[in-house]
């Protein structure tokens, strides 16, 4: 028969087999696969069928889940007591009633007989992300995953603890039933063998690692003999380059026969002495290379024997899971045997139980073989990405070297020639014209990183905000979730105390009961029930108030960012306002009141959100945080109460149970303590990291308010009334106004930003030199243009106004915001910006300043930025007199 033709009952009967599963993984039927399914009554499978059958595993899962929703159904009827929570889902408070499980990994039995599933173990930890990240950020991915191989450590060895103690209990009940099944036995048999197999992986992991330390060992020896050797070579070249080369031969005067005297040149004996010295201390290098060279030849194969073990490693790791893998088949068949027969009911309970220890190790060990890989793939990709950046560094560093030479080249040269062609129309004293434009270029293709633009530090410092914020809100999503781990039983140190607590108990009980003390067993049994219910409301009502206070927090955290943001704007629309209109144009006055109207209304919607914020968010939390103290207070009374009489019942023990009743006593006094001094730790770690994210929250918020509240800022031109109209008409709508923000940006006046671009261009953003092609108001060099993004023959086809966008960005390369320039500070980021920090920029004799000599207003044999001042102030004169 044909898949299809089956009844759905077959069909799962046939998908529910594990072998099954696996052979129709890979989406293709071989012939091996296809008899498996011929082995099952199932002919004539092929590829086109898979389809056919993964929608029957669809159904399948389909038809599991609805059993499971019949059976919780069924079961939910029997329940005494329902706790509605509008964050909880329905629970059972019946002490003998099992609420069913709806993990995937839940077996489910109803009336109609549906197979066993289980979800084999699969690993959550993924790979690194390596290609383009920085050597910082693979070390901190790094320390990362090295943190995480500890506690992913921590975490196996107590898995392995839970595992063993589960296995131990499955051995025993499988010994027994055993014992009288031989079908059984022989499965147990396969078991073992599988065991033994594991054992021996085990076994060769751990030589590997004992390898792998002694070629860490090895490598940390090569990496000093390394240090030492590259200190002698060091030595050796320091001791050659402190030689002194004497001079070849010496003279002397000498007298003849004839009394005569003469001076004679013979050679000089210290000169051979430095040879032979030279040539000893040569040879010693050579070696002392020679042994440097071998030494790191060595180190370089133990890091590749250290990668080839860590591989075995890894190798080994994986082996071990697979065959930890065939083990939970062999665990699977056993599962589908004793399954089949109700008088192994036990075992099955106990291999439940081993199994899900045992899925739960696995996927930790998966996690862990992945772990290892990253740190692995991680150590390999530092060292590489710190070469990548050590190796661009440096190609930087040249390119910057060799562009401050070219710049330094190119000013020498248009410097003499603007002085030959200063009748262009581009200020008065030509070579002032000429090499101010390369003056400009030297700065940005050189040393431009002189003075950093406020604009860059304050993005910087807005950039490091949103780095602190982010690493608080970090911080204290961790310290926040660790306190609901707490209160949801997921914290492992309170959940082992916790079921350390409760395996007394029932070593209690089993006592008392052993003893014939079934009243008193029954009672303590009855208030420990109560007790531990009473603990989980009280627990969830914490978790609740938590979420209350944090929503709190958060709104009045955004209140008062909006409270801030209001102050900003409140002070900007104070200056706005105070602007003397008197002078303004039409335009300007409309300008300036559309600012004052959109800034009063950002004002007003940020004091309304702010007291709504905080109103709307009191009103609900603070009632509902209210509400829940009060059930919080009744529970801690009840819970007193139970305590108070569990107390009582335990001094009623007799002697024969004295030992047990102690130690449940000891254990539920640790667990409880336990978990208030994490607690009460935890919610103070909360509160700080509280504190700390909404502190940083509010700082960036305050430097984003104080850059977006730029846009509102209007300047007031202080240039004279006419003066400023012919600009505008000249260069552009807007020119005067655009000059005064710039101006105030910096912190200079208008009237020298106006001489520097009237003795560059004579404010014609059209002027070029054809000597270097210097273009613009500020005469932009073609390579200083291409910096800023554009270029000369873009810049030519802009009016006035447009350019000054170029000229701001220029200057903001060497004059920090909110600073205070003069005319000087102003002239020099175009004559010699690389001398932005100096007084005295060139002296008599020195190229620049034989170029422009006629800057040397006072005569004293340099030119210094109080001549500067004094240029840029006659070329402002010349412009009010001379321009349109």
């Amino acid at each position: 028969m044909n898949f299809e033709s089956l009844s759905f009952d077959q069909k799962i009967k046939i998908l529910s087999d594990n072998k099954i599963k696996k052979a129709i993984k890979d989406g293709e039927i071989s012939e091996k696969e296809a008899k498996l399914f011929a082995d099952r009554g199932v002919s004539d499978v092929s590829n086109e069928d898979i389809a056919e059958i993964e929608n029957s595993y669809l159904e399948l899962e389909s038809y599991i889940e609805n059993n499971k929703k019949a059976e919780r159904k069924e079961k939910a009827k029997n329940m005494e007591k329902l706790v509605a929570d509008e964050n909880l889902a329905t629970k059972d408070t019946a002490e003998d009633v099992e609420v069913p499980k709806t993990d995937d990994k839940t077996t489910v039995k109803s009336d109609t007989q549906t197979p066993t599933t289980k979800t084999q173990f699969k690993g959550n930890v993924e790979s690194v992300t390596i290609d383009g990240e920085s050597s910082d950020s693979l070390k901190t991915k790094l320390r990362d995953e090295e943190s995480s191989l500890k506690s992913i450590g921590n975490a196996i060895t107590q898995a392995e603890k839970a595992q063993v103690e589960a296995e131990n209990e499955y051995l025993e009940k499988l010994k027994e039933a055993a014992e009288k099944d031989k079908e059984l036995q022989e499965l147990e048999t396969k078991r073992s063998d599988k065991e033994a197999e594991i054992a021996e992986q085990e076994s060769a992991i751990a030589e590997i690692d004992t390898s792998i330390s002694e070629q860490e060992t090895a490598i940390s020896e090569l990496d000093t003999s390394i240090s030492e050797q590259e200190g002698a070579v060091s030595d050796i070249k320091s001791s050659i380059s402190s030689l002194k080369e004497p001079e070849k031969t010496i003279t002397e005067t000498v007298t003849d026969e004839e009394g005569n005297s003469k001076t004679v040149e013979k050679e000089n004996p210290e000169y051979q002495k430095y040879l032979d010295k030279k040539a000893e201390l040569e040879k010693q290098l050579e070696e002392a290379e020679t042994k440097l060279e071998e030494l790191k030849t060595k180190l370089e194969e133990a890091e590749t024997k250290l990668e080839e073990l860590k591989e075995s490693k890894i190798e080994a790791e994986e082996k071990k899971l697979q065959l930890e893998e065939e083990l939970a088949d062999i665990d699977l068949e056993i599962e589908e045997y004793i399954a089949e027969k109700e008088e192994l009911s036990e075992v099955q309970e106990a291999l439940d139980k081993y199994q899900e220890a045992n899925e739960k190790l696995q996927n930790l060990e998966a996690d862990k073989i992945q772990i290892e890989k990253n740190i692995n793939a991680l150590q390999a990709a530092i060292p590489k990405a710190e070469a990548e950046e050590k190796k661009k560094a440096e190609e930087e560093k040249k390119a910057e070297e060799e562009k401050a030479a070219q710049a330094a080249q190119d000013s020498a040269g248009a410097g003499g020639a603007g002085s030959a062609g200063s009748s262009g129309g581009v200020g008065s004293s030509g070579g002032v014209g000429s090499s101010g434009g390369v003056g400009g270029s030297s700065g940005v293709g050189g040393s431009s990183g002189s003075n950093s633009a406020s604009g860059t530090d304050k993005q910087k410092e807005i950039e490091s905000a949103q780095k602190e914020y982010d690493t608080a809100k970090s911080t204290f999503d961790e310290k926040n979730n660790a306190l609901k781990d707490i209160y949801n039983g997921k914290d492992a140190e309170v959940s082992a105390a916790k079921e350390n607590a409760n395996k007394s108990f029932d070593a209690l009980q089993s006592a008392l009961k052993a003893n014939g003390h079934d009243a008193l067993a029954e009672q303590i049994g009855t208030v420990k029930s109560n007790l531990d219910s009473k603990m989980s409301e009280l627990d969830n009502i914490n978790s609740q108030i938590l979420d209350q206070e944090n929503a709190l927090a958060g709104a009045v955290s955004d209140a008062t960012k909006n409270s801030a943001m209001a102050d900003t704007y409140s002070q900007t629309l104070s200056e706005l306002k105070a602007v003397d209109t008197s002078k303004l144009t039409a335009e300007q006055k409309s300008e300036l009141n559309e600012k004052i109207a959109k800034l009063e209304a950002e004002i007003s919607k940020a004091k309304g959100e702010s007291a709504d914020a905080i109103k709307k968010t009191n009103d609900a939390a603070t009632k509902q945080i209210a509400d829940l103290k009060e059930k919080k207070a009744a529970l801690e009374q009840e819970i007193a109460t139970l305590n108070k009489e569990l107390e009582g019942l335990l001094a009623q023990v007799p002697a024969d149970c004295k030992a047990e009743a102690d130690a449940f006593k000891k254990a539920q006094d640790d667990y409880t303590n336990l978990k208030a001094t994490k607690e009460a730790s935890a919610k103070s770690e909360v509160e700080k990291a509280r504190t700390e994210m909404n502190n940083a929250d509010i700082k960036l918020s305050g430097l984003k308010d104080a850059e977006n509240v730029k846009q509102y800022q209007f300047v007031a031109s202080d240039l004279p009334p006419e003066f400023a109209a012919k600009l505008d008409a000249k260069l552009g709508a807007g020119f005067s106004a655009k000059v005064s923000q710039i101006a105030k940006k910096y912190g200079c006046s208008e009237q020298d930003l106006i001489g520097l671009m009237y003795s560059e261009s004579g404010l014609n953003p059209q002027a070029r030199n054809s000597n270097g092609g210097a273009t613009g108001l500020i005469q932009f060099m073609p390579q200083t243009a291409r910096s800023l993004g554009t270029s000369t023959e873009a810049l030519a086809s802009m009016s006035g106004v447009q350019q000054l966008d170029y000229v701001d960005k220029y200057l903001g390369q060497y004059l920090k915001e909110g600073g205070n320039y003069s005319g000087g500070d102003l002239y020099t980021t175009v004559f010699l910006p690389a001398y932005i920090n100096r007084d005295v920029l060139t002296t008599r004799g020195e190229n620049y300043y034989n170029w422009n000599s006629g800057l040397d207003y006072d005569g004293n044999g340099d030119i210094s930025k109080k001549d500067l001042d004094q240029r840029v102030d006659k070329k402002y004169e010349e412009a009010l007199k001379n321009f349109g």
